[in-house]
């Protein structure tokens, strides 16, 4: 099937329109996501909203112990954020940043939402999930998965905060 692709400006944002028959047809990618393998929840946000969006995403694991400290790592991303997206424009950090931004790369699917008031709607709810979910969950669940120290304290009331 023939698709064309076109990228139009609106309010500082890029859009990635695709015009073909296949509403779900797979564009170009965008960029390419880096991650860190231990923390990759945070990623697959991007992921998900870019196989509902049907937009590719190149892949690339991090490794905060040599790649951090690269100087092309520090110049593209000042923040040292993971995860980052490295597109043709920038580099794009924190995983809600990164998923709002693949919702809103296609217009035509409404993924971010048809207006103003369906934008602060997912808003709501993508900063209700980070900070009344995301917290808690992480201290419940990293000590388990030895990616931190388990502090019984905390691991109840984040049981008791989900």
């Amino acid at each position: 099937k023939q698709s064309s692709f076109v990228c139009s400006h609106l309010r500082g944002r890029v859009y990635l329109r695709i015009a073909s028959r296949d509403r779900f047809a797979m564009s170009p990618p965008v960029g390419t996501l880096h991650y860190i393998e231990q923390t990759s929840y945070k990623a697959e946000k991007a992921l998900i909203a870019a196989k509902f969006n049907g937009i590719a995403l190149d892949q690339k694991k991090f490794d905060a112990q040599k790649d951090a400290r690269k100087p092309d790592f520090i110049a593209k991303n000042p923040t040292s954020k993971v995860p980052y997206l490295e597109t043709d424009m920038g580099c794009i950090f924190t995983s809600n940043a990164i998923a709002r931004y693949i919702a809103r790369c296609r217009a035509d699917t409404a993924l971010y939402g048809k207006c103003f008031d369906d934008e602060g709607q997912i808003d709501t709810w993508l900063e209700f999930c980070t900070h009344e979910l995301e917290v808690p969950l992480m201290t419940w669940v990293y000590p388990v998965m030895g990616l931190m120290e388990d502090i019984p304290k905390a691991s109840a009331d984040a049981q008791a905060d989900v």
